[in-house]
């Protein structure tokens, strides 16, 4: 495979997020229910992290652009996942998001820090967090037979396709944590090996990305779910997009 380079990836990015551009301001209502504004919501906040990224890539920022690469599989396994059942699924996601607040103020409570109100303590309490892992299969079980551009896990077996959203998941989810938690290998970018004596700590760069799939294949994937749903945006232009920096491995 040859090596993606750092202009193409940041172009793509940039042209994905255009394509949603195109289609905002998008005004709603509340008589039209809360999921088409959280959908948006989610799709334009990911056109936001692709622009990040595109930045970080052009400035050879690699391992910071990895790090926020697991940022787009989160929102995009969670956008994914809230659009099979957003009726049920909102209520789950705004669950979660009570129980990880309910943990953070009983951690804020050892400082002398009230986050919550009684009340707010005691609506979150039993609420369940959901995992991406649960979400990414959840989303994959659902959309890989809805979508004619998404890859289906085949076989009795299950072979697992890196370009699944489950496959993402170890993919990109799994492999970029090392960055992101600061483990042993969140080095790799700065130290140089020269002799079996010898390191040399820098800062360099390179002119192609250093992990594969790409934010790109990601993002993708949530718009041609919304455009399943919402008939926006044109996902012609992504499916170009995508396919000039098609990876395969």
């Amino acid at each position: 495979m040859d090596s993606l380079r750092n202009d193409e990836v940041a172009a793509a990015l940039l042209r994905l997020a255009v394509v949603v551009d195109d289609e905002l301001p998008k005004p709603y209502y509340r008589s039209e229910g809360e999921w088409p504004v959280i959908a948006a919501g989610h799709i334009a906040r990911m056109a936001e992290i692709a622009r990040s990224a595109a930045l970080l890539i052009q400035a050879d920022a690699q391992f910071d652009a990895y790090a926020l690469a697991r940022v787009m599989y989160e929102q995009m396994v969670t956008y994914c996942w809230i659009a099979v059942e957003p009726t049920t699924h909102i209520k789950r996601w705004k669950d979660t998001a009570e129980a990880h607040q309910l943990a953070a103020h009983e951690e804020a409570k050892r400082y002398g820090i009230k986050m919550l109100t009684p009340k707010q303590v005691e609506r979150a309490k039993g609420k369940q967090k959901l995992t991406v892992e649960q979400m990414a299969r959840e989303a994959d079980d659902y959309w890989a037979p809805r979508i004619e551009s998404f890859r289906v896990l085949s076989g009795k077996k299950h072979k697992l396709d890196v370009l699944t959203i489950t496959g993402l998941y170890l993919g990109i989810y799994r492999t970029s944590s090392r960055i992101v938690h600061a483990q042993v290998h969140s080095l790799e970018g700065v130290l140089r090996q020269v002799t079996s004596a010898k390191v040399v700590v820098e800062r360099r760069s390179a002119p192609t990305v250093s992990f594969a799939p790409t934010i790109v294949p990601m993002f993708a994937m949530a718009i041609e779910v919304h455009r399943k749903q919402f008939k926006w945006p044109d996902v012609g232009k992504v499916r170009d997009i995508n396919k000039d920096l098609m990876w395969e491995g």
